[in-house]
C-alpha cells in the first residue's frame, strides 16, 4: 500500500495494489500488529496516528510482511466496511490518542526554552547609542546615575532661580497635575556625549480646557522668513548672530491656578504640592505665555513684529538696520553693526539667560558664510543622520530621486517602497548639495509657476509647482496636489499660477520690511499662453464660467498692478522640476539654475576668485 499527501488538502491519497484502485481519506490508521492478532483481538492492535495531514510525510513508509498482508485483508473489504474499520478505530479527543498510543511511537516535538531567546548581538550598539532612561528609577539605577543625578540638580536649581513654583498645602476638591522626569543625551557630530540634559515636565494631556488653560496657539517663524533673512543679510551685508534661550517655557506667566504634585527624587516629605508661579515644560499654555513675555519684552526694546511674520522683528531704522527671528527658544539676529547685537544681547541677557554664538547650525539649517558675504545653507547632518537611519550607507546613490517612467497605482501593485529607497539613494549622493546664496542679487523678485495636467493617475487631479526667487536665490518653493479636478491645461496652470501668486504677494511684503531697494519689482512667468490671456482678462467664459470665485483672486492683484506678467517657454520654466519626474540632463540642468549647487565646487570657485584677486 502506497500514500501520498494531497497538497492543498487535508486528505491522503491511497493507492491498493490488489484491487489497483486509489482513494482519498482524511485519516489513515497503520497497524503495526500481524493481521491475524487484530482479527483475534482488536482491542491489542498499537495504533499511530497522523495527527498532522497538512505536512508532508518525511519518508515513504516501507512495506512489510505485515503490512503486505494488512493490504491484501484491506483490498477485500467493501468501502463502507472500510470507512466504517478506519473511523471507528479513531480516537475521539486528543487526549484519548495520547493515552492509547505507545509512548515510544508517539510523534512528538520538544520545543526549545523561549527564555533563553536573546536579541541579535546586532543591536547592543543600538541599545548603547540610545542608553537615555524613560524614568526616575531607571535613571537613578543606571551605570550614569552620577550624570543623571547632577543634571537633574541643575533643573530644580534653575526652577528655584524663576521661583516657578510655591510648597502650599494641598485645597480640596482640587486637580493636580503630575510630571516626569526626561532625560535626553546631548552629543556632539562624532557622536560623543556633550552634555546630560535633565528636564522636568508636566503631564499637561490631564488639563481640561476651560479650567486649567484657554488659548495654546504659540507663532513660530517660517523658514521662508529665515531663508529671506539670510538673502537681505547678503545684499545689505549684515552681521549674523545666533541665540539660544534656557529653560525658556519657565519665563512665562500664567493667568490661570495650577497645582502640580512634587517631582520624583525632591520631595520634602509632606502632602504639600507645587502651586505654579509660572509657566512648565509640558502645560498646554507653555508655548504661548512665553511667546507673550517674550514680545513684551522685544517692544520694550524698541523691535516690532512684521505684518508678514509675527516672528520677525524689526526696529525700523534704515540705516541702522536690525532684524530678529524667534523660532521657540532660538533666536537669529542680523544687524549693519556688531555694536547693535552686543547691545541686544546684553539687554536680553537682564531678562532671560541666554547663550550667543557665531552663526552656525540654526533650526537644523547649517549656514556657511563665505569670505566675500554669500552664505552656503545645506543639512549635511541631516541627510547623513536620515541614511544611517534606514542603514543605507553602502547603498548606491542614484542622479535623481524619481523615475519618469514610474508609476505609483494600487491597482497595479506597485511597490511605493522602490520609490521611497530613491529618494534615499539620490539623497546619499547629494549630501554635500545646498543652496547658494551669491552676494549680487538685486531686489527684484522672480516667480515661477508651473502645473502638471492630470498628473495623478487615481484622482487625476493636476501637480502644482512654486518657485519664489529674490535675484538669483531660491527663497520659497513648494510642490502640492490640486484640491480640485481641472478640466484643461488652461485651467491647471491657472490654479497654479494663482498659488503662486498668493506667495509672491506674502514674501513681497516681507521683503518691504527687511530692506530698502530702490528698484523693487516682482514678476511671474508662466508658460501657458492661454492661463496668461485669462489673467488678464475674463476671455473663454463657457470654459471658465465653473471656476471658483477664489482662483480668480489672481486677476484681482494683477488689475491692482501688484506683479508683472511674463510668457516663459517651458524649457526655461523654472518650476517644471517640482511637478513630475524630469531626464538626468534636464533634471541636473534646472537644478544648477535654481543655484543648488555642491559646496566643493562653491570652495573651489572661491579659492580660484581669492587667486586671481
Amino acid at each position: 500500500m502506497l500514500h501520498t499527501h494531497i497538497p492543498k488538502e487535508k486528505r491522503r491519497r491511497v493507492w491498493f495494489p490488489c484491487k489497483n484502485q486509489v482513494k482519498t481519506h482524511r485519516d489513515i490508521v497503520f497497524v503495526n500488529q500481524k493481521y491475524q492478532d487484530h482479527q483475534r483481538n482488536n482491542q491489542d492492535v498499537v495504533e499511530v496516528i497522523v495527527n498532522h495531514p497538512h505536512q508532508e510525510p518525511e519518508h515513504e513508509e516501507q512495506e512489510t510482511p505485515e503490512n503486505q498482508k494488512l493490504a491484501e485483508s484491506e483490498s477485500e473489504m467493501s468501502d463502507e466496511e472500510e470507512d466504517e474499520s478506519i473511523h471507528d478505530s479513531l480516537p475521539k479527543s486528543r487526549e484519548e490518542s495520547e493515552q492509547e498510543q505507545d509512548p515510544v511511537q508517539q510523534d512528538t516535538y520538544s520545543l526549545r526554552d523561549r527564555s533563553k531567546i536573546r536579541n541579535p548581538e546586532r543591536f547592543a550598539n543600538i541599545s548603547i547609542l540610545n542608553a537615555e532612561p524613560e524614568s526616575f528609577e531607571e535613571a537613578t539605577s543606571s551605570g550614569n546615575s552620577e550624570h543623571w543625578k547632577q543634571a537633574m540638580d541643575e533643573e530644580i536649581q534653575s526652577l528655584k532661580q524663576n521661583q516657578t513654583w510655591t510648597l502650599v498645602e494641598p485645597p480640596k476638591n482640587q486637580q493636580f497635575i503630575d510630571n516626569r522626569w526626561v532625560y535626553k543625551i546631548k552629543r556632539n557630530e562624532d557622536g560623543s556625549v556633550q552634555k546630560y540634559k535633565a528636564r522636568l515636565v508636566a503631564r499637561g494631556f490631564r488639563q481640561v480646557a476651560g479650567v486649567d488653560y484657554n488659548e495654546t496657539f504659540s507663532p513660530v517663524t517660517k523658514f521662508d522668513s529665515i531663508r529671506m533673512i539670510l538673502c537681505v543679510a547678503v545684499s545689505e551685508k549684515l552681521i549674523l548672530r545666533q541665540f539660544d534661550v534656557k529653560t525658556a517655557f519657565l519665563y512665562g506667566n500664567i493667568d490661570e491656578i495650577l497645582y502640580m504634585q512634587q517631582p520624583d527624587g525632591y520631595q520634602d516629605g509632606t502632602k504639600r504640592v507645587c502651586k505654579l508661579n509660572r509657566s512648565l515644560y509640558g502645560l498646554k499654555q507653555a508655548s504661548r505665555c512665553w511667546n507673550q513675555r517674550f514680545t513684551s519684552v522685544l517692544s520694550r526694546l524698541g523691535l516690532h513684529p512684521t505684518n508678514a511674520d509675527v516672528c520677525v522683528f524689526t526696529n525700523g531704522d534704515p540705516k541702522n538696520q536690525l532684524i530678529l527671528a524667534i523660532h521657540i527658544d532660538d533666536g537669529l539676529i542680523a544687524a549693519s553693526r556688531q555694536s547693535e547685537i552686543d547691545k541686544l544681547l546684553q539687554e536680553l541677557h537682564q531678562e532671560f539667560e541666554i547663550t550667543s554664538n557665531p552663526v552656525g547650525t540654526y533650526l537644523g539649517l547649517q549656514i556657511k558664510r563665505m569670505d566675500d558675504g554669500s552664505i552656503f545653507l545645506h543639512q549635511k547632518v541631516y541627510a547623513e543622520n536620515v541614511v544611517q537611519r534606514f542603514r543605507m550607507e553602502h547603498a548606491n546613490s542614484v542622479k535623481i530621486p524619481a523615475d519618469q517612467h514610474h508609476q505609483m497605482d494600487p491597482e497595479m501593485h506597485t511597490n511605493e517602497d522602490k520609490a521611497a529607497k530613491r529618494i534615499v539613494k539620490y539623497l546619499k549622493g547629494t549630501i554635500n548639495h545646498g543652496l547658494y546664496f551669491p552676494v549680487k542679487q538685486g531686489g527684484h523678485v522672480y516667480a515661477f509657476s508651473d502645473a502638471d495636467y492630470a498628473g495623478d493617475v487615481i484622482s487625476r487631479k493636476s501637480t502644482t509647482g512654486v518657485v519664489v526667487k529674490l535675484g538669483t536665490a531660491i527663497i520659497a518653493w513648494k510642490s502640492t496636489r490640486q484640491k480640485i479636478v481641472t478640466l484643461s491645461t488652461t485651467e491647471a496652470e491657472y490654479v497654479a499660477a494663482c498659488q503662486t501668486v498668493k506667495e509672491l504677494i506674502w514674501l513681497k511684503l516681507l521683503l518691504s520690511e527687511l530692506a530698502n531697494f530702490e528698484d523693487f519689482k516682482a514678476t511671474l512667468h508662466v508658460d501657458n499662453e492661454s492661463a496668461i490671456n485669462l489673467i488678464k482678462n475674463p476671455e473663454f467664459h463657457q470654459r471658465s464660467k465653473h471656476m471658483d470665485v477664489r482662483y480668480h483672486f489672481i486677476r484681482d492683484k494683477y488689475i491692482m498692478g501688484e506683479f508683472n506678467l511674463v510668457h516663459v517657454s517651458s524649457k526655461q520654466q523654472q518650476a517644471d522640476i517640482l511637478t513630475k519626474p524630469l531626464p538626468r540632463v534636464a533634471f541636473e540642468d534646472q537644478r544648477r539654475v535654481l543655484n543648488v549647487r555642491d559646496i566643493k565646487d562653491i570652495d573651489e570657485h572661491h579659492v580660484q576668485t581669492a587667486g586671481s584677486s
